[in-house]
């Protein structure tokens, strides 16, 4: 028998503590979005600070709790079991993502985890409705990957495209973002 371990990164949204949550509350109030977006016009990078701040705020207490945060442990367990949970109750904008990238030509659905630490993060996409996100990857040999996950970051579909269908895939995404985003 061979054991195969897939390590992946997942930001869990939820508070670590009292200071992460005020720093969100005050980084998503009406006056720091004005002033960040002028801020942002001088330089980019204010908005990417502010953007992690309330992450910054959590980061220490958040690696802590993760030894008793059962999110973690369903997390490990879904990796380890390689689960493939069915898009049954998803939201309509779910629904219409999945639906989407089902019909790229040369897409293959394959719900074993990918090797992530590897991989280029080109979008993540969040729905406007808070049903999940998008996320686009590329491999070192430049194969393109999409996974949607639910509200609980649970994979709702997994896939990938070779080379030739590329293009297609980045206009499913597109369609993703315009529609659903």
């Amino acid at each position: 028998m061979s054991w195969k371990l897939t390590l992946q990164d997942h930001y869990l949204q939820t508070e670590a503590n009292p200071t992460e949550t005020a720093v969100q509350n005050f980084v998503s109030s009406d006056l720091v979005n004005r002033v960040a977006k002028v801020a942002g016009l001088v330089n980019p990078g204010v908005q990417i600070a502010i953007d992690h701040a309330p992450m910054v705020a959590g980061a220490g207490d958040a690696h802590i709790n993760y030894w008793s945060c059962p999110e973690v442990a369903r997390l490990v367990a879904d990796n380890l079991l390689a689960s493939s949970p069915k898009p049954s109750g998803t939201s309509s904008l779910l629904q219409t993502a999945i639906a989407q990238l089902q019909q790229v030509p040369g897409m293959t659905q394959n719900f074993l985890p990918t090797g992530q630490f590897l991989e280029e993060t080109l979008s993540e996409l969040k729905f406007r409705d808070r049903s999940g996100s998008l996320q686009l990857t590329k491999n070192p040999a430049g194969v393109h990957h999409v996974c949607i996950f639910n509200a609980q970051n649970v994979a709702q579909f997994r896939g990938y495209v070779g080379w030739l269908h590329t293009s297609g895939l980045k206009q499913a995404v597109e369609f993703v973002r315009s529609s659903c985003c």
